[in-house]
């Protein structure tokens, strides 16, 4: 248990000297003041101009903001962080150590599925479109945009050189 601790706050300390990381870390944030702010008077300009209901399309769109693009999000900062740990050595260190290279994957695989699900959890409500009676049923979507992340972390991993 105490080596979570030490690789969340690792992770921390590595995202915190990246300003992409954290820029990108931020984005999810402003995918509900969008659609709270910048939605409403779209939709009633797009009606009243060109006769488009964009209401009809908010399911749509909300589904690729949030349960799209915030796990996508997560696996590619945690996937950055893969990349620089194998560019600094650090994975070839942690396999002569007691912690196996299964414990640490493990490790990074299960923070983005659940750091995806728990962001989507909370940026679903916040967008004012989703209650959070609605989440419930929307949970098995949920938990497969978690694994996008996942897959984005994997994906990111497999494929990059630097």
């Amino acid at each position: 248990m105490r080596f979570w601790t030490v690789f969340i706050c690792n992770d921390l300390r590595n995202i915190s000297r990246d300003s992409l990381l954290i820029f990108v870390l931020t984005l999810p944030w402003l995918i509900p003041v969008v659609f709270r702010l910048g939605f409403p008077p779209l939709a009633m300009r797009l009606e009243s101009s060109y006769h488009f209901n964009l209401q009809l399309y908010y399911p749509l769109i909300l589904s690729f903001a949030v349960l799209l693009q915030v796990p996508l999000i997560f696996g590619i900062v945690f996937g950055f962080l893969l990349l620089d740990e194998k560019d600094d050595g650090i994975l070839a260190a942690i396999q002569v150590s007691p912690l196996s290279m299964d414990g640490y994957l493990r490790h990074r695989l299960l923070l983005t599925g659940l750091l995806s699900v728990l962001y989507v959890v909370i940026m679903l409500p916040a967008t004012g479109m989703v209650s959070w009676a609605l989440l419930f049923n929307l949970l098995p979507i949920i938990l497969l945009a978690g694994l996008l992340g996942v897959g984005a972390t994997l994906f990111i991993a497999v494929v990059a050189n630097n």
